[in-house]
């Protein structure tokens, strides 16, 4: 079993060749199944979020998530913005000012993986959390 960080992208039900009911995961690796209630409960909150997971991948080259280790707390759940959000922000930041410093952040992390040697699922991993952490301080 080993854990890994991933992102929550879609799920859909689906029933196994013997009957049984379970639950398919889009994440960041490509689709993973859950057959636990209680995990496939807690993944469905966090849908657009990211997770660290308890993973096993079976000989045959399926990969199951046995449970969640952590959810980043809040900042891991799906954003859902509405019209009324853009109200509470602070006078002077607006959707301009958040694609802007949303760029910076972006071509800096870039200029470091690439001289860190990191993955391109590191920095993006890395980027959505600076980009939710930026976006709810401005908030």
């Amino acid at each position: 079993m080993t854990e890994k960080e991933l992102k929550i992208i879609s799920c859909e039900p689906k029933e196994a060749k013997n009957g049984r009911l379970y639950h398919r995961f889009k994440t960041s690796e490509g689709w993973m199944s859950c057959f636990e209630n209680d995990v496939v409960d807690k993944l469905k909150e966090y849908i657009g979020g990211i997770l660290t997971l308890e993973v096993v991948e079976t000989d045959d080259g399926f990969k199951n998530i046995r449970g969640v280790v952590s959810s980043l707390g809040a900042k891991a759940k799906a954003e859902k913005f509405d019209e009324g959000e853009q109200n509470k922000r602070g006078a002077g930041v607006d959707d301009k000012t958040i694609c802007v410093l949303t760029s910076y952040v972006k071509d800096l992390l870039v200029a470091r993986g690439i001289k860190n040697d990191m993955s391109i699922d590191d920095l993006v991993i890395m980027m959505c959390k600076i980009y939710k952490q930026v976006k709810s301080e401005l908030a």
